[in-house]
């Protein structure tokens, strides 16, 4: 398994909200929400689409 696959960005990202969730315990649903939006914009950057669709849909 590599994250470095492609279409691996997910379980990245997965994993990375179950970071966030431990660390962030005591942070406001609001202040997670700010983040979730930068990660999703720092995502969108980093997969180079130029475009950016917020309405894309996520894998469950």
């Amino acid at each position: 398994m590599s994250d470095s696959a492609p279409g691996g960005s997910s379980n990245a990202k997965a994993k990375l909200q179950m970071v966030l969730s431990r660390l962030l315990d005591g942070v406001s649903d609001d202040d997670l929400q700010k983040i979730q939006t930068e990660v999703d914009e720092m995502e969108l950057r980093m997969q180079g689409d130029g475009h950016h669709d917020h309405d894309h849909p996520t894998a469950a």
